[in-house]
């Protein structure tokens, strides 16, 4: 179950994993976040939101296995807070981006 009670906001987001409390709060502030990464049952908080899951966040050190990405039919996004590049073994290509801002600018994820 989501451990967000709030209303529903447009461009939901899978937290799979930690992030710095600044940035989450600058999601938190325009985007329906769940937070996988500390659910107690991840496996029912995937299928009570999968569908509606258009971005996944987190740091490399975040589990992001091809297994969690193909669970989320309508993910468009990844989004990877730090540097350097991830790898993906993912059945889809969601194509990459690359930025040098230091700073967190929330995505458009809608």
């Amino acid at each position: 179950m989501s451990d967000n009670n709030r209303p529903r906001k447009p461009g939901e987001i899978l937290a799979a994993g930690f992030l710095p409390d600044d940035a989450m709060s600058a999601l938190e502030a325009h985007y329906t976040v769940h937070h996988y990464y500390r659910a107690d049952d991840p496996a029912a908080l995937l299928q009570e939101v999968a569908d509606d899951i258009v971005c996944m966040v987190g740091t490399s050190h975040a589990l992001m296995s091809a297994e969690l990405i193909n669970a989320l039919p309508n993910l468009q996004q990844i989004s990877v807070y730090g540097t350097g590049w991830i790898r993906s073994s993912a059945d889809r290509n969601l194509g990459t981006c690359k930025t040098s801002s230091g700073r967190l600018v929330p995505a458009h994820c809608q």
